[in-house]
């Protein structure tokens, strides 16, 4: 943050000039500030169990909407953006969309990563704001089946 070495200038004693340390210092030209203000992250983490309650509450509000489809199987043989995408017209979701797959599929994200608006994430990583900021939800039926038949998280196991 400042130019200059941390090495003490000249040594101590015996050369006739007051003592000095190093050029970084604050009453030096090029030192550093005293004090100087510096940015601080005032942010706080949202407890774990409020995190979770957010995010089945989004999924429930989803669900009331009617913006929730559920698809027996999303598999791909091969990445295929215009396969996928073809998938999506079929099913009638137009905007913005979130996948969510049982477990991480290869073929399923790369074919989804160049949809404009498209997000893939397992279920495992599903979170509130990731659920509102899509129009709608594609579920597989085993993503589903693993999502509303996870246990509760208990603070022992976190």
């Amino acid at each position: 943050m400042v130019a200059g070495s941390s090495r003490k200038m000249y040594r101590q004693k015996g050369t006739g000039y007051a003592r000095m340390g190093n050029r970084r210092t604050g009453k030096r030209v090029g030192g550093g500030m005293t004090f100087a203000k510096v940015p601080r992250d005032f942010s706080q983490r949202m407890p774990s169990k409020q995190r979770r309650l957010a995010r089945d509450s989004a999924v429930l509000a989803k669900l009331r909407r009617d913006q929730v489809v559920v698809v027996d199987a999303l598999s791909m043989e091969r990445p295929q953006t215009k396969e996928f995408a073809g998938v999506l017209k079929n099913l009638k979701i137009e905007r913005s969309c979130l996948v969510a797959v049982n477990g991480h599929d290869e073929n399923v994200y790369k074919s989804a990563r160049n949809v404009q608006k498209v997000a893939v994430l397992p279920v495992a990583d599903l979170n509130a704001a990731a659920v509102l900021n899509h129009q709608k939800v594609l579920f597989t039926k085993d993503a589903l089946e693993s999502f509303l038949n996870r246990e509760p998280e208990t603070a022992a196991e976190a």
